[in-house]
């Protein structure tokens, strides 16, 4: 599960991409109940979650900003249910569960009745305080490829757009956009002046996402290959619904230039594929984040942790 801030967030996906739904339905990882296939038919009817909860400190809110929800809880356990079990789950189900103190280190221990013997599980969420650099080097990379259509691509702009005017003013930055080819907006890395960030923002602005299969590879390699200031971190930020072709030679490249280039993704769209950017960004050193159309109100939040890092 994923953490923001002083929330654990619970994900049911209402899809899987093709290319992993047979990967994930062949692995046993357990025995004691029956495995269910779903089908597509699924999300066009009604369907119920019931959710227990248990933690380890105070409970403060139990919440849905994808459904509502009916809830009761006590100072550390709670259960959760739809209030509605007739909608359909035609966008994946959120649950938060905000908890006090929870940067504090626990430790669960579970003890087998029968042998007596125990085990322990120690959970660990780190709080730093970033400190910002004086200048760096910020790639912008936008997937501009068929399966950022609709409302993927309108997020893509407005979360781009964001950043942007969101540069300090020392700072060099390029955009870049892919999909079966790429095209960059300046040859090399500019100054981040008044200028250049407005011919960056009508250039991300008048963009369409019409250029085809979603190659990655290409654009990452290219760039790596350039020759890049020594005083200058360069960090990359990725832009994508996360559905990339040939997922592993991309994480390979990001894994051989981890010295050199931290890539920060950044998850957009209606359905996107957290899994492979989360495993992107920790591959590199970097950081994950994704845009929610549920959360907007948070995105310049977002966007500034991001400028500082």
């Amino acid at each position: 599960m994923a953490v923001d801030g002083e929330d654990v967030i619970f994900t049911l996906p209402n899809s899987i991409a093709p290319s992993k739904k047979e990967r994930a339905l062949k692995p046993v990882t357990q025995t004691e109940h029956e495995t269910v296939k779903i089908s597509s038919d699924f999300l066009s009817g009604g369907f119920s979650v019931q959710v227990a909860i248990e933690m380890a400190a105070d409970i403060i809110d139990v919440k849905s900003p994808t459904h509502p929800l009916r809830v009761k809880k006590t100072s550390t356990m709670a259960t959760c249910e739809l209030k509605d079990t007739t909608v359909s789950l035609t966008e994946e189900f959120k649950l938060l569960v905000s908890v006090r103190n929870i940067h504090v280190p626990r430790m669960w221990i579970e003890e087998d009745p029968e042998t007596g013997s125990r085990a322990c599980m120690l959970t660990f969420y780190p709080e730093f305080e970033a400190s910002p650099t004086d200048t760096a080097e910020i790639i912008f990379i936008l997937d501009l490829s068929c399966s950022m259509k609709d409302g993927a691509l309108d997020d893509l702009k407005k979360a781009v757009s964001l950043a942007l005017v969101s540069l300090p003013a020392t700072a060099y930055f390029n955009v870049l956009v892919f999909g079966s080819d790429k095209e960059e907006v300046f040859p090399q890395s500019v100054l981040a002046t008044r200028d250049h960030i407005q011919k960056a923002l009508t250039f991300v602005s008048g963009t369409a996402a019409t250029m085809g299969s979603t190659d990655l590879w290409k654009p990452l390699r290219a760039l790596f290959l350039l020759k890049r200031d020594m005083e200058l971190p360069r960090n990359i930020f990725l832009f994508s619904d996360g559905h990339i072709a040939q997922d592993e030679l991309v994480l390979d490249l990001v894994r051989e230039n981890a010295a050199h280039a931290r890539l920060f993704a950044h998850a957009v769209g209606p359905a996107p594929n957290t899994y492979f950017l989360q495993l992107l960004s920790r591959s590199s050193g970097g950081y994950y984040e994704i845009f929610e159309k549920s959360r907007k109100s948070k995105w310049e939040v977002r966007v500034l942790f991001f400028g500082s890092s």
